[in-house]
């Protein structure tokens, strides 16, 4: 019965398909239809990244594209909503809908370290995904970005001049985020001043 002139029912299927809905009035007076599509829920989330790893200097960006199936395995209805949640980073939407079955977003870096580092403790970045009661989650890592700036240490920094005495020149390298910048990077070391200095070739970075 009308209430304010309205009158509501509610209706469900188990069945996939498009159900056409027919309303009249008791005194038969007046008609109208309206459409209604039962689409499969959701039953198979994949989460996947553009890149496993991005530089933690605020800036480093990659995609997460995630793929909604159905029991059969076909691409989701379009226009279901998926929610989107991580760890750590910023997204650059934490709600997103299907097209196609696909619905993706970004995922900014901050400033701090997570390569899943044991001691000290830096976690990796867990992202999730979720849409119709399911989810699926992964993890990337925000990881030294490329070299900005050095600092050079001696060790001592004044020794004989007897030809065997040694003096150590370390090199700390960083990134944009003043973070150390991760191993194997070669660096050059060069002498300004012909005193029959010497260095070994090819010097790595090491950082512990």
């Amino acid at each position: 019965a009308t209430v304010g002139g309205t009158a509501r029912a509610t209706v469900r299927s188990s069945q996939k398909g498009i159900a056409t809905i027919t309303v009249t009035s008791a005194t038969g007076s007046g008609l109208a239809t309206q459409d209604i599509e039962f689409v499969e829920p959701p039953a198979f989330v994949t989460l996947s990244l553009g890149a496993l790893s991005i530089a933690a200097d605020g800036l480093g960006q990659t995609t997460v594209t995630v793929n909604v199936q159905d029991k059969n395995g076909y691409p989701i209805a379009d226009g279901f909503f998926v929610n989107f949640s991580t760890t750590a980073g910023k997204l650059g939407a934490k709600t997103a809908t299907t097209t196609g079955g696909i619905a993706s977003t970004t995922i900014t870096s901050d400033t701090y370290l997570r390569d899943g580092s044991v001691s000290p403790s830096r976690p990796l970045v867990r992202i999730t995904a979720s849409t119709g009661g399911i989810s699926s989650w992964t993890e990337m890592a925000f990881s030294p970005g490329p070299p900005v700036s050095i600092q050079v240490d001696a060790s001592p920094s004044s020794i004989e001049a007897n030809g065997y005495s040694t003096s150590t020149i370390t090199a700390f390298v960083y990134d944009e985020g003043n973070h150390k910048v991760k191993d194997g990077l070669n660096v050059t070391f060069s002498i300004a001043t012909s005193m029959g200095l010497t260095f070994p070739s090819g010097t790595q970075i090491s950082n512990p």
